[in-house]
Order: C-alpha cells, then structure tokens, then sequence
C-alpha cells in the first residue's frame, strides 16, 4: 500500500477509540453518463495503475476523498479527510474532522508552497501553526496513490454502477492474490474480507474500498478504508477566511 495511506491506518489503529463524523461534499456534478457494458473478465490492474497515475498526474487539479475506519472489538475508530489541490493555482488545502474520547475536532491545513498554515479547532478555541518547511501543492496529490492496494487483492468481475453520478465498472475481490503488496510487513496474518473497485469508461479508478484485517504491536484490528477521486481539472482552491489571522498570530 502507498506509504502515506499506509501511516493514516497505522496511525490510527494505534490510537485509541474515536469517532468521527460528516464526510466533506465534492463538488462534481452528479450528471447521467451513458451505460457501459458490465465487465466479463478481471482488469488488467497495470494497465488501471498507469492509466490511474497519467490521468491524476496530468491534471491540474482535484479532490480527494478519504474515508477509513478501524475496529478492535466492540470500539472503532473513525477518519473523514478531503484534500482539494489546484496546481496551476499552487493551493491546496486538505480538511480532517475526527472525534477522539468524545471530543471533536477538527483540523484544516492550507498550503501555497510558499507558505504553510493550519488551524485547529474552531471560533474562539482556534489555535494557528505555520510550517517551517511547507508542504509544495503538487506533492499533495501522493495522498490519492493507492496503487499497492489495487494491485494486491483477487479481483472478479461484477456489476456496473455510479460513483457521484459516474457511470463506472465494478469489481469485486473477497481475497489477496500478493499480500505483500498490502501492508504484509506491517500487518500479521492480513486477511482481505471485501474489496470493490470502480473504474470509468476511460478507464480511471474512481473509487476503492478494502475492508481488511490483521494484528499490530498492540493487538489486532479490521479496517475499512475507501479513497474517492474526483472532480480531476474541475477543483478549485480559495484562501481561507482565517488566512490572515493565521499570519497575524504566527508570526
């Protein structure tokens, strides 16, 4: 699995319990497509992976969206994240909503490349950092390369269907076909539970979702994760409203 995804799961499987709630909307415009055939034989996951990297490295801007759940017997843990990227803009900003031991927060991070600030929490209670070193927009969108995770499960042909109004191919996997491309080294005895992939009529993946499970250093733990990419040369980044009160208090 891509490294950054990889540390998001790591990370908050080692936490303890959360929650979190209110996924970010995108902004894509839920229009009819025409129908497409539904698929007879597995994908040719190489040909998905570089399509996938083409098409998302091309573009100058789009939205990510992470959704990613983990269970350690009755308790789970909750993540929702939107990252938006404009590269001819040189903008991003990236949105995480999380609730941990029933405290809600929330945290966004806006980037130019020439500066960096993030603010946590919200009204009066707001606290503002700047980066030191910031995070270059087009490094952003790493965030969307899943391509370790599409090509490691057993994938079958299934039905087609919609994501945000996209008509696209599905697939559906119930097992590994190489574990070692998944996160093996991180996690003991990975099981795939379910997959899905959905793929458009020009062949980008428009949705990933893995449910999976395994045992780290403290226990085991089953996680689901879904990205969504959309709204590829259709994003737009506007500076937040608190941009300068962020300046003001960080300098």
């Amino acid at each position: 699995m891509s490294r950054y995804v990889l540390a998001v799961v790591v990370a908050l499987a080692l936490v303890g319990c959360a929650g979190l709630s209110g996924e970010p909307q995108s902004t894509e415009t839920a229009t009819a497509t025409p129908s497409i055939e539904e698929p007879s034989t597995a994908p040719n996951t190489t040909a998905l992976i570089d399509t996938y990297r083409a098409r998302f490295g091309a573009a100058d801007s789009g939205t990510i969206v992470r959704n990613t759940t983990v269970r350690a017997g009755d308790s789970s843990i909750e993540a929702d994240g939107v990252v938006r990227f404009d590269r001819s803009g040189e903008r991003a900003i990236e949105i995480t909503e999380e609730r941990i031991l029933e405290t809600p927060t929330r945290r966004v991070t806006y980037t130019t490349g020439s500066e960096t600030y993030q603010r946590s929490g919200t009204g009066a209670e707001a606290t503002y950092t700047a980066d030191a070193t910031p995070v270059q927009p087009t490094n952003w969108s790493s965030m969307a390369d899943t391509t370790d995770l599409i090509a490691a499960p057993d994938w079958e042909p299934a039905e087609t269907g919609t994501v945000r109004g996209v008509t696209v191919r599905q697939y559906t996997a119930g097992s590994f076909a190489n574990a070692s491309r998944f996160g093996a080294d991180e996690f003991e005895n990975l099981t795939l539970s379910s997959a899905r992939l959905s793929v458009d009529r020009d062949g980008l993946i428009r949705e990933l979702q893995v449910t999976f499970s395994g045992r780290l250093s403290v226990g085991p733990r089953e996680v689901t994760l879904r990205v969504v990419v959309a709204d590829l040369g259709g994003t737009t980044v506007s500076p937040p409203g608190w941009l300068s009160q962020a300046r003001e208090r960080t300098r």
